[in-house]
C-alpha cells in the first residue's frame, strides 16, 4: 500500500485494514523475510498528516495496544505535526510560540513511541523518529532515544542514519563527531544496499555542512563526484542546491528520478516550484496538486494562490476554497492565510477584512510570515471594519520581529518608540529600528534618524543621523524626507522633543 491508500482508508475511518497490512509488514521484517531498505520504503506509507485522520489513528492505537505499528503510527503522526509547527517544513524562522507548539505535539508523541519500542525487538522506525524528537525538541525525556538506540546501531541502517542526522553541526554536533561515527559504522558488515545508503547519507551531510558555510558550489561538486551520485538520497540533496542556483531544468530531472523511486509530498512540491520557474504551468499545477493530495499543506496553499487571477469564476473560487481547506487540515499556516486573503481582497467573495482576521489568527500559530504582517497592518492602521488596536499590532509585530520579518520589525520599533500599545522603550525601539533600517526599510530609517538626532535611546549622534538621512534620500520618497527634516530642523520638532524628554524624566528629578 502507498501513502495515498493508507490516507484514504484512515480518512474513511478504516484503521483495521492498515493495521492488518502493517502487522504483516512488521512480521515479515522481524522474521527476516524482507530487508531493512524495503521495509523502510513500505513503512513510509504510515506518514499521514491530516487533521481529520487523527480519530482513526488514535482508535488504531487504542484498539491494538500490543501492536508495534499501531503505536508507531500515532507517535509518528504527532511528531510530524510538531515538525510543521516548528516551521522546518515552511522554511521560515521559528518563534518561541512555534517551539512551544512543537514541544506540545512532541509530548503527545512520547508515550506512543516508548510503547512501540517495548513491543518490538526491531523498533528501528520508532527509535529513528524518537532521535529526531530528542534532537530538535527541548523536552525533559524519561529515557534518551539516542541511548536506547545504541544497542541497535550495528543492526539498523535507519538508526545509523538518524544518529548521523543528529550529529550534524547545525543540530549541535561537535566538530568531527559525524566523521568519527561514520568511520565506526562503515567498518561494520552491512548488506550492499544498506552500505550504499550510509555512504550516500554521509556524502549528503558533508555537502550540507559546506552549504551551511556558504560553499554551495563545493557542496554540489561533492555530490556530483559521489560514488552514489545517482542514488535517490544524493539526487534529492543535489536538486536542492540546483534550485538555490536557479538551475531548474536540472533540478526537475533530479527530482523526477527521486519521485520515481519513492514519491513524497515535499518532493512533488519542490518539483512544482521548478516547473513553475520554467514556465511549465500545467505540469506545475499538477505537481502542486499531487503534493497537496499526498499531505503537503503548503502546496495546497500554493495551488489556491495560483487560482487568484481566475477567481471571478464561481467554480474556480470554489476550487481555491477546497485547496485552502485541505491545506488548513494539513496544518499549513500558508493555507490559513490564503483563505483569509479571499476575504480581505474580495476574491470570490465580498470584501470583508474582519472576516479575514480569524484565518490570519490561526495562521500565526503555524509561523506564517504573511499572516503576521497582515495582522500587524490591519490593527496598526485599521482596515475596513477593523478598528485600530495598537496593543494587538504591537503583539503581532513582536512575533514578526522574532521571525526576522523586516516590515514587522520596523513597525514594532515605531510602536516602541511612540509608546503605542504599551510603554515607551527607546532602547528596544532603537535596536529594532536599526535592524530594519539596515535592510533599507524607509519607515525604520526615518524613525532611526529622529532617535539619533534627539538622543532617544542613545546619546545624541547627529553625524550618524545625517548619514541615515542620506540613506533616506536614496530609498525614500520626497515626502518621507520632508517629514523627517521638518521634525529635526523645525522649532516644532525641537519643542516636541523637549516636551517628550521632560515627561520622561525620573519623578524624583521633577
Amino acid at each position: 500500500m502507498q501513502l495515498h491508500d493508507i490516507q484514504s482508508l484512515l480518512l474513511q475511518g478504516d484503521y483495521r485494514t492498515p493495521a492488518r497490512h502493517f502487522q504483516a509488514l512488521q512480521q515479515d521484517f522481524e522474521n527476516g523475510r524482507i530487508g531493512e531498505p524495503e521495509y523502510l520504503r513500505q513503512a513510509a506509507a504510515a506518514s499521514v498528516e491530516r487533521r481529520s485522520a487523527e480519530p482513526a489513528i488514535l482508535a488504531w492505537a487504542s484498539e491494538f495496544p500490543e501492536d508495534y505499528f499501531a503505536q508507531f503510527a500515532a507517535g509518528n503522526y504527532f511528531l510530524r505535526i510538531g515538525w510543521r509547527a516548528r516551521g522546518i517544513q515552511t522554511r521560515q524562522f521559528t518563534t518561541e510560540a512555534q517551539f512551544s507548539l512543537m514541544n506540545a505535539y512532541f509530548q503527545k508523541a512520547l508515550p506512543y513511541l516508548y510503547r512501540a519500542i517495548e513491543l518490538s525487538p526491531r523498533p528501528y522506525c520508532a527509535l529513528s523518529i524518537g532521535i529526531h524528537l530528542e534532537t530538535a525538541g527541548s523536552l525533559d525525556l524519561p529515557h534518551s532515544f539516542l541511548a536506547l538506540s545504541e544497542r541497535h546501531i550495528e543492526h539498523s541502517v535507519e538508526v545509523c542514519l538518524s544518529h548521523m542526522w543528529a550529529l550534524q553541526p547545525k543540530w549541535g554536533g561537535e566538530d568531527g563527531a559525524l566523521e568519527a561515527f561514520f568511520r565506526r559504522i562503515h567498518a561494520l558488515d552491512w548488506p550492499e544496499e544498506s552500505a550504499a545508503m550510509l555512504e550516500a547519507a554521509y556524502d549528503c551531510h558533508q555537502a550540507e555542512i559546506l552549504c551551511c558555510e556558504g560553499q554551495i558550489d563545493r557542496a554540489q561538486a561533492l555530490l556530483a563526484a559521489s560514488r552514489h551520485a545517482r542514488s535517490p538520497r544524493v539526487l534529492q540533496s543535489l536538486s536542492r542546491y540546483l534550485q538555490q542556483q536557479e538551475r531548474h531544468a536540472e533540478a526537475v530531472e533530479s527530482l523526477q528520478a527521486v519521485i520515481a523511486h519513492k514519491p513524497a509530498p515535499d518532493l512533488h512540491e519542490r518539483l512544482a516550484t521548478s516547473l513553475a520557474a520554467l514556465g511549465r504551468d500545467r505540469e506545475a499545477d499538477a505537481a502542486y496538486a499531487q503534493a497537496a493530495l499526498l499531505g503537503d499543506g503548503d502546496a495546497a496553499a500554493t495551488a489556491a494562490n495560483r487560482l487568484r487571477p481566475r477567481m471571478g469564476d464561481p467554480a474556480v473560487a470554489a476550487e481555491a476554497v477546497r485547496w485552502c481547506e485541505l491545506g488548513a487540515e494539513q496544518f499549513s499556516g500558508h493555507a490559513m492565510f490564503e483563505r483569509g486573503c479571499h476575504f480581505s481582497l474580495g476574491l470570490g467573495t465580498p470584501k470583508d477584512a474582519e472576516a479575514a482576521v480569524p484565518y490570519w489568527e490561526s495562521a500565526l500559530a503555524w509561523g506564517s510570515h504573511a499572516a503576521i504582517w497582515n495582522a500587524v497592518l490591519a490593527y496598526w492602521q485599521g482596515k475596513g471594519s477593523i478598528p485600530r488596536d495598537f496593543a494587538k499590532a504591537r503583539r503581532y509585530a513582536a512575533q514578526g520581529a522574532a521571525m526576522d520579518c523586516v516590515d514587522s520589525t520596523s513597525v514594532y520599533g515605531v510602536l516602541l518608540y511612540r509608546g503605542q500599545g504599551g510603554p515607551v522603550d527607546f532602547e528596544a525601539a532603537l535596536e529594532h529600528l536599526y535592524n530594519a533600517a539596515c535592510e533599507d526599510d524607509v519607515l525604520a530609517i526615518s524613525y532611526l534618524i529622529r532617535a539619533l538626532w534627539f538622543g532617544h535611546g542613545t546619546g545624541v549622534d547627529r553625524a550618524a543621523a545625517r548619514k541615515w538621512l542620506a540613506a533616506l534620500r536614496q530609498h525614500g520618497k520626497k515626502d518621507d524626507v520632508a517629514n523627517v527634516t521638518e521634525d529635526i530642523f523645525s522649532l516644532s520638532g525641537w519643542l516636541k522633543s523637549f516636551w517628550r524628554q521632560w515627561q520622561e524624566r525620573p519623578q524624583a528629578a521633577r
